[in-house]
């Protein structure tokens, strides 16, 4: 017969912390058994999942933000440069007239 892989004193300190909160399961990794230590770390909770989201919208909505001010100000900018040359145009016009 070969020997339990786990030994009943782990076997209940995982039920034990698997059932309801307290020290078990607040404590920390070093405290923890091998196979509890795994399974705790293993994976994202939802709520880490929940704030990176959270960030990254955040991040998101800056860089939207940035680009649709970049978007008027290069509007704004081919606007006023046609406006201009324009004018000079306009002036290059009245400099050939006579002064009768």
């Amino acid at each position: 017969m070969s020997p339990p892989l786990y030994s009943p004193i782990v076997l209940r300190a995982d039920l034990a912390r698997d059932q309801a909160p307290g020290p078990i399961a607040s404590a920390p990794l070093g405290a923890l058994t091998a196979r509890a230590r795994a399974r705790r770390t293993k994976a994202l909770t939802l709520v880490e999942v929940m704030v990176a989201l959270v960030l990254m919208a955040t991040v998101m909505a800056g860089f939207i933000a940035a680009f649709i001010q970049s978007r008027r100000v290069t509007e704004s900018n081919v606007l006023h440069a046609a406006a201009t040359s324009m004018i000079y145009g306009m002036i290059e016009q009245m400099k050939q007239l006579d002064y009768n």
